[in-house]
């Protein structure tokens, strides 16, 4: 994350600001559609208020706010409705389920999704596809060992 210019001054967090700030100019601009999917680096300029020369042509390096930027802020809100109820589903799916290794993938898929999430604030993770992936594998996985769960309980013993 922290990496220094010629100078020996940090530059990371200097750039990840210029970065937001025209993140957040393109989703001002056009808060309800965004500019379309994977047109960020192509459309910024076009909104670009500071029209920084700093890192020309990069992602947004916050998936949230590339989300926002490219297909709307209705879109971010409905991917951040779904985490919350993936997450509300399978922290309950956790506290019914009395099979230890249901719960410990639950646990697993929760916590992994919690560090790619993370992640996603500082960094371009949803679009490319090596990391968009590990995001819907592990919804995916999640969403098997919740069903796993609830066929679980269901059956008697």
């Amino acid at each position: 994350i922290i990496h220094q210019d010629a100078e020996g001054k940090e530059q990371s967090l200097v750039e990840r600001y210029v970065l937001w700030d025209r993140a957040l100019n393109v989703i001002l601009a056009r808060p309800l559609l965004g500019t379309g999917i994977n047109t960020y680096v192509r459309s910024y300029p076009e909104f670009d208020k500071t029209q920084s020369w700093r890192v020309k042509y990069y992602y947004a390096h916050n998936s949230y706010l590339q989300l926002a930027a490219e297909r709307g802020i209705p879109a971010l809100l409905f991917f951040l409705g779904f985490v919350v109820c993936f997450f509300a589903r399978a922290l309950r799916a956790v506290r019914k389920t009395h099979d230890p290794d249901v719960q410990s993938l639950l646990r697993g898929v929760l916590a992994a999704l919690v560090g790619l999430l993370f992640f996603a604030l500082v960094d371009t993770a949803f679009e490319p596809m090596q990391t968009g992936l590990q995001y819907w594998f592990l919804f995916a996985i999640g969403a098997r060992a919740m069903s796993l769960a609830g066929e679980r309980e269901a059956v008697p013993a």
